[in-house]
């Protein structure tokens, strides 16, 4: 049987054909030829440890950790991007040519000896490639990047994540304090003032001039009560008209700064007389009545801008012109009176008059103290 054997064989290689006596076709030639570098990428191994591995393993091979060298396509035919990662237990191995052909390995590792069985990975890879001993896992796969992002650290096994803290709640924003109240002020004032007669009935113009004294509270919401008393006097045809006024009034005094805007509303009671050379005259009135003292019923407005300087923590001066329209008429008779004086004609003249609408402007003086402020009681 055996020499039968022999036969057969023989026949066959007698009748073989010399292609078929050649042996199988030749292998492709980027399969044959040898891998002469390995760029190496490393996450979560010690990558001089792996290094030294495998030039022990693979002397012949150029190797080379990043940065790698420029153009390695240029410097070599064939060469080789392997990927080391160890996470855990797990040592994840991944060889990939630069034709396109890649391969893929993963093993248990202790962690200590990670580097040596890496390379010992990565050179037995190598060299069954080589010898065309091993098919790729993957066929045109682009070559990795020299370095990539490492993930994030993935929480241990069978423990739940700590859940993220929540922000501390933000600083509620402090409350504005209320505006501070000023506290109540007391303020003496004096003015000089000229008026003049507006309207009918004649005459008009010059109304004569005089002084003030007032007393004014200016309370926390900045509203004002006044008390005032005037002495005006106007002298025409050796006759001296002499008015004092006694009014009372409210208004508003607006601040900004040191300026200030005050305003009064008052009413008016204003004895008069007439006097000549000194002495005391009485006046006919139309109801045929002779009186030595006549009274006017009226009112008026007093608009005061100032300037108000401090001298002091409690104290301080205002001054400013002031400007005043008031009216008022006889109280004996509800209209204007005017004064006439007989002539030797037969008519009288008329000499001047007293109430009606009249206009004052003059210059106010004022000295304000600051009152001290009620004390709050707490309840105990």
């Amino acid at each position: 049987m055996l020499s039968s054997l022999f036969i057969t064989t023989g026949l066959w290689l007698a009748t073989a054909s010399p292609e078929e006596r050649s042996g199988p076709p030749a292998i492709d030639q980027a399969q044959g030829q040898p891998v002469a570098a390995v760029l190496l990428r490393t996450r979560g191994i010690d990558e001089a440890a792996l290094l030294d591995a495998l030039q022990l393993r693979s002397p012949q091979r150029a190797l080379a950790v990043p940065p790698w060298p420029l153009k390695p396509r240029a410097r070599y035919d064939l060469f080789a991007v392997a990927t080391v990662v160890l996470a855990r237990d797990a040592l994840s191995v991944t060889v990939v040519l630069s034709d396109g052909r890649a391969y893929y390995r993963t093993l248990p590792s202790s962690g200590e000896g990670a580097p040596r069985e890496a390379a010992s990975t990565v050179a037995n890879l190598l060299a069954a490639i080589e010898e065309d001993a091993l098919p790729p896992d993957e066929q045109d796969v682009p070559l990795p990047p020299e370095q990539e992002p490492e993930p994030e650290p993935e929480p241990p096994p069978d423990v739940a994540p700590e859940p993220e803290p929540e922000p501390p709640p933000k600083p509620a924003r402090p409350s504005k304090p209320p505006p501070s109240t000023p506290p109540p002020e007391l303020e003496v004032l004096a003015a000089g003032a000229v008026g003049v007669a507006l309207g009918p009935p004649a005459p008009a113009g010059f109304a004569g001039g005089g002084a003030a004294l007032g007393l004014e509270l200016r309370l926390p919401a900045a509203a004002v009560l006044s008390l005032a008393v005037r002495s005006h006097g106007h002298r025409a045809d050796g006759l001296t008209v002499v008015r004092t006024r006694v009014s009372a009034g409210a208004g508003v005094a607006w601040r900004r700064g040191r300026f200030e805007l005050r305003s009064v509303v008052a009413l008016d009671v204003e004895p008069w007389g007439v006097r000549r050379s000194g002495t005391r005259q009485p006046v006919a009135y139309p109801d045929g009545e002779e009186r030595r003292r006549g009274v006017q019923l009226g009112g008026h407005v007093r608009v005061v801008p100032a300037l108000r300087v401090p001298v002091g923590p409690r104290a301080a001066l205002r001054v400013g012109p002031a400007l005043e329209l008031g009216g008022s008429v006889l109280a004996q008779d509800a209209g204007v009176a005017r004064l006439l004086v007989p002539t030797g004609e037969g008519a009288p003249s008329v000499v001047t008059r007293v109430g009606g609408l009249e206009l004052t402007a003059g210059l106010e003086l004022g000295g304000a103290w600051t009152l001290p402020a009620g004390r709050r009681r707490t309840a105990r």
